[in-house]
């Protein structure tokens, strides 16, 4: 089983781990293609970090400046060296500026990043992008368009390493082998999110991902369905006659997140709600029928995603690729 691993400092934030607003290393150009222009480039060399808050050292920080996306401490990086994790090139962090006050009153631990070096590649159009360019003569390389709704790798793609990247497009996500999960919950590192590497990725937003810490195990390694709990029917029926009032902590939100699990099944009976439904059953079904032209690829009419607007304005009109009012397209 393959991971995506990160910071987990989102879910943790009672904890107050640190939490770099920017982390700047020196890149490299590795490849520029003459014929059309593609380059490819990588980070090397001594980083410079800038942290804003938090009032204690993770073992794993997050970045909010772009890449690398998080920095290690050397406790990890130790351990990973000693346990034999592979597919990394190691480069240091000089931390330069810390705001908090309550990290300047702590013994600074050192960090380092990653320049990946193990690889998988991806199925570009079964992750959720289509081509949209002509193929180089010279590199092979187009341009894709679309956004990633799962990471799925073409089979027998993985080199083996522990630290491995798509090398066929560079999204800046970092992947792990089972070995390095484990070697996380041995060493009792802190701050480490991991998901599986072919989860849904609307599942697991909101989720607080694997227990890797947890005393039960194996753990949960999938995060629940949106549509768990109820069948498409009863979900189907919740978009015309669900009221905000009738459960709490339920949203129609709720409903347009489960009803993709169907896949695009459910248009047509959304689509009837949307023209002849109660002013709630209409916003039920925009937010349902924008989900499902986002991560199902539903066939919408230009008229239909106007309508979705109307009665859903919060939902922004590039989402359904049409242009703002005054914008072209």
């Amino acid at each position: 089983m393959l991971f995506q691993f990160y910071d987990n400092t989102n879910h943790n934030d009672r904890q107050g781990y640190a939490w770099a607003s920017g982390i700047y290393p020196p890149f490299e150009v590795d490849f520029e293609c003459p014929n059309c222009k593609h380059y490819e480039s990588t980070y090397r060399g001594t980083a410079v970090a800038r942290i804003d808050e938090g009032k204690q050292w993770p073992d794993i920080m997050g970045n909010g400046a772009g890449q690398p996306s998080f920095v290690l401490s050397r406790r990890v990086l130790d351990a990973m060296r000693e346990a034999g994790i592979t597919g990394y090139i190691e480069h240091p962090v000089v931390i330069e500026n810390i705001q908090d006050a309550r990290l300047k009153r702590l013994p600074s631990p050192e960090y380092g990043y990653l320049e990946i070096t193990g690889g998988i590649d991806l199925d570009l159009p079964a992750s959720g992008f289509r081509a949209v360019g002509p193929v180089c003569s010279l590199c092979g390389q187009t341009k894709w368009e679309g956004e990633f709704k799962q990471f799925v790798q073409v089979a027998d793609s993985w080199d083996g390493t522990d630290i491995f990247t798509a090398r066929n497009y560079r999204c800046g996500v970092v992947y792990c082998s089972e070995k390095f999960l484990l070697l996380a919950r041995q060493e009792r590192w802190t701050n480490f999110r991991f998901t599986p590497l072919d989860a849904v990725l609307r599942h697991v937003v909101g989720w607080k991902g694997i227990d890797y810490l947890g005393k039960k195990w194996p753990p949960q390694w999938y995060p629940k369905k949106p549509s768990d709990g109820r069948t498409f029917e009863e979900w189907i029926e919740l978009v015309s006659t669900f009221q905000i009032d009738d459960e709490p902590d339920m949203y129609p939100t709720h409903i347009a997140a489960a009803l993709p699990d169907f896949g695009s099944r459910s248009v047509s009976y959304v689509l009837e709600v949307l023209q002849n439904g109660s002013a709630q059953a209409k916003k039920n079904a925009a937010y349902v029928l924008a989900r499902l032209y986002r991560e199902c690829n539903a066939e919408l009419s230009e008229d239909v995603r106007r309508q979705i607007l109307v009665h859903a304005p919060i939902i922004h009109p590039s989402s359904l690729h049409l242009a703002e009012p005054g914008e072209g397209l």
